[in-house]
């Protein structure tokens, strides 16, 4: 059990919804977790239909727009690092914390924190995993799943979970993705400067485990072993502030002046 302080952990589960305001919700329950009395929360959530998403601090000038136009997929820049990832079929985690719930609060101890939870949960679901010890690949890479940081959760077959964080001073938001299937490593489509193949070293869900998994399957085992490896936990949604600081979020993250011209 990988305990936090400051009281039972909250566990929202959501269902697929678009990427704009999926990024609010983050932002917002990071928000909560960081004032004063906040919880820390872990999120599971998926996105209604493909995105794409770059880091909070990616040039635009890495993706081809024209083709994410052609093939209709939305663009959101997320609130935090990292590079660019295709959500498709996955399910995407977000865990949000103040400083006062882990002790040391450092980067690397988020990562740690997080990297032990997941690795917990998905060996539950039956994969071989492990934390990566060190860099790999090119961490200059416009793919997210291209490189692998130190603390990310490798599969047998490569990457298996691309995370990335948000770190201020009163807290952290760290989210990523659990490819389910293949079909976000079409990003290379969407990238400039890259060739069409797909980057090696990297894995998903139903390569690991041999069979195919749905988003409830695999959200609901998740969930479970989330809440059995962090302690105690309290399922629940948002609550109204936190609805409310949402939605004036929603504006940001589906406007152009912090999407396609960078993050202000």
């Amino acid at each position: 059990m990988i305990g936090l302080d400051g009281g039972p952990v909250r566990m929202i589960c959501d269902e697929p919804a678009d990427g704009a305001w999926n990024m609010a919700v983050d932002q917002a329950l990071a928000d909560s977790a960081a004032g004063a009395g906040g919880r820390a929360a872990i999120r599971l959530y998926g996105f209604r239909s493909p995105t794409l998403s770059i880091g909070r601090f990616q040039s635009v000038e890495d993706v081809r727009l024209d083709r994410l136009q052609v093939d209709g997929i939305p663009l959101i820049r997320r609130p935090t690092g990292g590079r660019a990832v295709l959500h498709a079929a996955e399910v995407t985690y977000a865990v949000a914390l103040g400083r006062a719930h882990l002790n040391p609060f450092t980067k690397r101890a988020v990562y740690r924190f997080v990297g032990d939870l997941l690795l917990a949960a998905l060996t539950d679901l039956g994969v071989a995993c492990r934390r990566n010890d060190a860099p790999v690949g090119d961490a200059a890479d416009p793919d997210c799943f291209a490189a692998t940081g130190e603390y990310e959760v490798m599969g047998r077959y490569g990457k298996l979970v691309g995370s990335a964080q948000m770190v201020t001073r009163h807290g952290v938001l760290q989210h990523g993705s659990i490819p389910l299937d293949g079909s976000y490593r079409r990003v290379a489509r969407y990238l400039t400067g890259r060739p069409a193949a797909p980057a090696a070293g990297a894995s998903w869900l139903a390569q690991e485990t041999g069979r195919p998994a749905g988003f409830d399957e695999v959200a609901g085992r998740l969930r479970q072993s989330l809440a059995e490896a962090a302690g105690t936990v309290e399922a629940c949604g948002l609550d109204a502030a936190e609805r409310q600081r949402a939605a004036a979020l929603l504006p940001r993250f589906a406007g152009a002046s912090w999407t396609p011209a960078g993050a202000p």
